[in-house]
């Protein structure tokens, strides 16, 4: 079994998030009849677990099918009446953040409560979201409103780039373009480039023709950066191309799906609020080698850039308080 310790690694991302599927698949007795709250005191290690102290000290282990996604399945299952004692909960983590003792394994809450309340669910995780002392949880909010409504992502400015390591799929055009709307909202030059394929890498050569990065960025980017933005977006696409990241209790098949080297996709792109603010056709490319710092297996290609950076700005708003 191999094992994986974040810190050794110098994995700077939040691990619980970006290692979904990392758990070891442990057996939940009759899961079916437990009660919401022993449901949720094992998604959060607070039951006897014999992968407790691994995962306490950032080791985790890939597996096909995760003790944590066995638990939240029947949790969901629940429905609406798993809300209140779910919502408990995150009044814990809200009022101690990671003294909680629902912190460990809470981004397992968050997707729970996204799928069962869907856009009910939102105004709750974006006030969360703003909480600067719930930093720990931002990969995670920003997962639970993409599922909340059901877009395939929801990227706020709000974390650094990081690599993402991953045991539940492949690496996915989504990823390439999550990565670049992160470091447009953060003017991180770095992680742009490495977001960009040869034309999109023409592209931005061109828009620096006779001018400075700054002078660049202020033609298209108006208004705050970093942690009080954010974009969402949808791929018109069938399936799983646009389905939200957190998929608890469905099966994602990818061997059985076809992974083109150059996907195109009418994108909707929302603002923080979730309102709809444009449409663009992202362009990608696969990469045999995984491309950039963050080992992306597609890239954003297109030769349009500035029209795409253009609307991802205009779409960026301060996340309301």
């Amino acid at each position: 079994m191999t094992l994986i310790n974040l810190k050794q690694a110098g994995i700077a991302a939040v691990p619980l998030l970006a290692l979904v599927g990392l758990l070891p698949a442990i057996g939940m007795g009759q899961t079916n009849t437990a009660s919401p709250e022993d449901l949720i005191r094992y998604l959060t290690y607070q039951s006897a677990r014999s992968d407790g102290d691994n995962v306490r000290a950032g080791i985790f282990s890939c597996g096909q099918i995760t003790a944590q996604e066995a638990a939240a399945r029947p949790l969901i299952k629940l429905g609406v009446s798993a809300i209140p004692h779910i919502e408990r909960a995150l009044d814990s983590i809200e009022e101690l953040a990671g003294g909680s003792k629902y912190a460990l394994g809470a981004v397992w809450l968050l997707d729970a409560y996204a799928e069962i309340a869907g856009p009910a669910a939102f105004a709750r995780l974006r006030k969360m979201l703003s909480n600067p002392n719930l930093a720990f949880l931002r990969p995670g909010l920003d997962r639970a409103i993409a599922l909340s409504l059901t877009l395939t992502s929801y990227v706020s400015g709000s974390h650094v780039p990081g690599r993402m390591i991953r045991c539940d799929r492949r690496g996915e055009p989504r990823d390439a373009l999550s990565q670049l709307i992160l470091a447009w909202e953060r003017n991180d030059c770095r992680w742009i480039q490495g977001s960009l394929g040869p034309r999109a890498s023409g592209s931005l050569t061109s828009l620096l023709e006779g001018r400075t990065w700054a002078e660049m960025r202020a033609d298209l980017w108006h208004g705050a950066s970093g942690n009080d933005v954010a974009v969402g977006y949808r791929f018109e696409a069938p399936d799983w191309w646009s389905r939200p990241d957190a998929t608890l209790g469905k099966e994602r098949e990818y061997a059985a799906l076809a992974h083109p080297e150059n996907p195109d996709f009418e994108t909707r792109f929302m603002n923080a609020s979730g309102g709809d603010c444009g449409k663009h056709r992202v362009k990608f490319l696969a990469t045999p080698m995984g491309a950039g710092p963050g080992d992306l297996m597609y890239v954003v290609d297109n030769s349009d850039l500035e029209e795409l950076l253009r609307l991802i700005g205009s779409c960026a708003e301060r996340a309301p308080r």
